[in-house]
Order: C-alpha cells, then sequence, then structure tokens
C-alpha cells in the first residue's frame, strides 16, 4: 500500500512539473516573438540607410559616420531574426509533442542570444569613437533581452543572462576601449564600462528573483488547479458536479435553504430476483452500466443524483443550481430515461430491465447533514415522501412514469398522460391526484 501510496505521489509530481513546463515554454515563446518583432523592426532602418539611402544623404551620417557598417549590421540582424524564428517553430513542436527541452540547451539559447549586443559593439565600433560607441542606444540592447529574461522564469537563467551581458560588456570595453592611454580620463576609460558590465550582473539577479517569484505564484495557481480538479474529479464519482461546484466554491459552511425542486424516484422491478441468480461481479457490471447511462441522462438535463437507493436512486432538479425549467427538465429526463431502458431491452444479452419512476415538486429544506467527521448534501421535506410513495404506485399501477398532479400540471403542454383515480398517501390527509405520462 506505502509503495501505491509512493508511485501515485510520484505521477502526481510528474505530471505537475510536466504541465508547469509547458506553461513556461508558453511564456519562452512570448520572449522570444517579442525578441522577433525587436530584430524586424532593427532591420528597416538598417536596410534603408545601408542599400536605399547614399550615405552623404542619410540623417545619420553625422552621427554615425560615413564608415557605419550598415551592411554588416543588417546581415547579423538577418540572422538573428531567422535564429528567432527557428526557435519559435522548436518551441512551437515541442509544444505540440509536450516533450522537456534539456536544462543544458536553454542555457546554451540563452548564450547565444546574450552574446548579441556584444557581437553589435564589435560590428559598429568600426563607424564610432569608443566613448559614443558605449554611451550609444547599443548599450541598451543587453536590457532588453535581461528584462525578457524574466518570461523564463528561472532564477538561473536570468542570472545567467546578466553573467553573459556584464562578461560581453566588459570584454568589449577591454578591446574597444582605450584604458591603455595615460590621457584617457573617467569618460573615455573602461571603468564605467566595467561598472555597467557589474551592473547588468545585479540586473541579472534582480530579474531572477522577480522571475523566482513568479514562478511561485504559478505554481501555487497551477497546484490549486490541480487540487481542486483532483476534489472534483473525486467527488465527481459519488456526487452531481452541481454540488461539487457549489461546495468548492462555498467560503463557509453550506447551510440549509429553502427550494423549489422536483424529486424523482426511480427504482428497478424484480431486482432482488435478478441478483439473487448472479454473481456479485455480474450484477455490479449490470448496474454500472445501466446507471452509468441514465446518470448522464439526469445530469444532461440539469438534474443531480442525490442518493443511490441499491437498485435505484433519488434524483433531484432546482437544487443546487435552480432554473425556471426544472419541472419540464424533470420530465424530459424520466422520458429520456423510460426511452434508453426500452432500447437496452432490445439489445442481445443485456438482462429484460423494468423500471418504475415517480415525481412531485415542491418545497423542501436542501444542505448539509451530519456530523464534523461526516457531512452528506441532502433535501429534506414532505416532497421528498411524496414522490417516494408516488414510485411506490406504479406496482399497483402496472405503469413505469406517475407524477403528481403539481408537475403534471407544470409541464403539461410538453407531456400527454392519463389521471388516474385520487389516492390516500400515507402521511397525508389530503388526496393526492396521479397522472400517468404516456
Amino acid at each position: 500500500m506505502a509503495t501505491l501510496k509512493l508511485f501515485k505521489h510520484m505521477k502526481d509530481v510528474s505530471d505537475f512539473e510536466a504541465e508547469l513546463s509547458l506553461e513556461i515554454l508558453k511564456s519562452e515563446l512570448i520572449r522570444i516573438r517579442v525578441l522577433g518583432v525587436l530584430f524586424a523592426i532593427m532591420i528597416i532602418p538598417q536596410f534603408l540607410f545601408g542599400y536605399v539611402l547614399p550615405p552623404e544623404k542619410s540623417p545619420l551620417f553625422h552621427f554615425f559616420g560615413i564608415r557605419f557598417p550598415f551592411h554588416q549590421t543588417f546581415v547579423a540582424t538577418v540572422i538573428l531574426l531567422l535564429y528567432e524564428f527557428a526557435a519559435d517553430y522548436g518551441i512551437r513542436t515541442v509544444l505540440r509533442k509536450k516533450i522537456r527541452i534539456p536544462e543544458a540547451a536553454k542555457f546554451g539559447n540563452a548564450l547565444i542570444e546574450t552574446s548579441i549586443p556584444t557581437v553589435v559593439l564589435f560590428l559598429v565600433s568600426q563607424g564610432m569613437a569608443p566613448a559614443a560607441l558605449f554611451n550609444s542606444p547599443v548599450i541598451f540592447l543587453y536590457f532588453f533581452f535581461i528584462v525578457l529574461s524574466v518570461l523564463r522564469l528561472s532564477l538561473p537563467l536570468s542570472l545567467w543572462t546578466g553573467i553573459v551581458s556584464g562578461i560581453g560588456m566588459a570584454t568589449a570595453g577591454y578591446f574597444l576601449m582605450p584604458w591603455r592611454e595615460s590621457q584617457a580620463d573617467f569618460g573615455t576609460s573602461i571603468i564605467p564600462v566595467f561598472v555597467k558590465g557589474l551592473v547588468f550582473v545585479v540586473l541579472g539577479f534582480v530579474a531572477g528573483f522577480v522571475a523566482n517569484e513568479l514562478r511561485k505564484r504559478l505554481v501555487h495557481s497551477l497546484q490549486t488547479t490541480q487540487e481542486r480538479n483532483r476534489v472534483a474529479s473525486m467527488f465527481g464519482q459519488y456526487l452531481s458536479p452541481a454540488v461539487v461546484d457549489k461546495l468548492l466554491s462555498q467560503k463557509s459552511e453550506f447551510s440549509g435553504e429553502l427550494s423549489e425542486v422536483t424529486v424523482m424516484f426511480l427504482d428497478i422491478r424484480n431486482f432482488t430476483r435478478f441478483s439473487e441468480s448472479r454473481s456479485p461481479e455480474e450484477v455490479i457490471g449490470y448496474l454500472n452500466k445501466l446507471f452509468g447511462h441514465l446518470i448522464t441522462i439526469v445530469n444532461r438535463n440539469g438534474g443531480m443524483i442525490n442518493k443511490f437507493l441499491g437498485d435505484g436512486f433519488m434524483a433531484i432538479f432546482g437544487a443546487p443550481e435552480k432554473s425556471e425549467r426544472d419541472v419540464q427538465n424533470a420530465v424530459k429526463a424520466a422520458m429520456e430515461i423510460v426511452a434508453k431502458v426500452e432500447e437496452f431491452n432490445r439489445l442481445e444479452g443485456f438482462p429484460e430491465t423494468r423500471i418504475g419512476i415517480g415525481m412531485h415538486t415542491g418545497q423542501v429544506l436542501t444542505g448539509n447533514v451530519g456530523s464534523e467527521e461526516k457531512k452528506e448534501y441532502t433535501i429534506i421535506g414532505d416532497t421528498v415522501n411524496l414522490a417516494s410513495r408516488v414510485e411506490q404506485l406504479n406496482k399497483e399501477y402496472k405503469s413505469v412514469l406517475l407524477v403528481t398532479s403539481d408537475v403534471y400540471e407544470k409541464a403539461k403542454g410538453e407531456i400527454t398522460g392519463e389521471e388516474l383515480p385520487s389516492v390516500q398517501v400515507k402521511g397525508r390527509e389530503a388526496m393526492v391526484r396521479i397522472f400517468r405520462v404516456v
């Protein structure tokens, strides 16, 4: 038993991690597409100034100088854009096949992408003075990659992005800034470049901290959703989905309330005789097959199975969820059940089944009843008792579906029936009008 529980726990953890990985991949896809859009925008001015406008007429001539390598940067940006297209395709393939990406591949991709600004610095250095270069907008490319690393939801990956940015900045400064020259002042020395590189590392840590907090929130949200689905699935085997949703959404105790409901009782005729001549496995298999379809009909028509009664069940329409057509839905469900049983009886090998259904509508008290150890959502009232008595009258009248006048009058336009002699029901002084639905 302990091994089974451990296996189930490991499976739950594995399923959760797989779902979390898929969510993170979706976030990674957003990051890649943002970078793709950025590179696509960068291509336009590079193509314009590198291939369309003559250098001497370029509005950036006095700023960058005529030697600015627009051709090289254009080719580099096109390659980067194609790389992001390939990454986008790869992520979508992984999402479709629901497979996990190795951690080494993630760090490798971060290294390649975050090295882009460093490559751009070396390319642009051909047309700009070092002091202007390290104070140009090119430096902000590092910030883009560090900020977007948050979408990876990984502290190590964001920190790695900051480290790669810092090392890239320092490396470019080491080779491009005139730090060996004694006349270099602070503004043209390598010191501010190294300081910026250190700032990038710190920013990577901050981005990773933010990503880690977002990951915690996402994990909590996924765990809450997973637990809710697990509870709903577990209790859904015993309760109606409507009751499960009601219980899960209630912040406080689900106290009693008066409700107008329609109650349906269903009973399988001669079930005792049937079960005596068959094995327990055959009996359970028969009930599961039959009830599986009948429960679906009840749920589909807005009702819920409140109790199983061995060879029958009690269903209610109008609680915990109400509608203006609860009575009509209940009658419709009853007629579909009768038709489904007749369909089963036409199947070869299926035991001949006869049922009886009784229905009444009226006010009941609904709510949780029980102790702290065990509670049950139930309904209490004379309406329940009368519906049960009406169902039992099917034996006397050799009928299948009997309803009280309260049900018949409200659903009169949708059903046809034959009024039977009024009956005296145990526990009630007034005579009860009964209709046999045909």
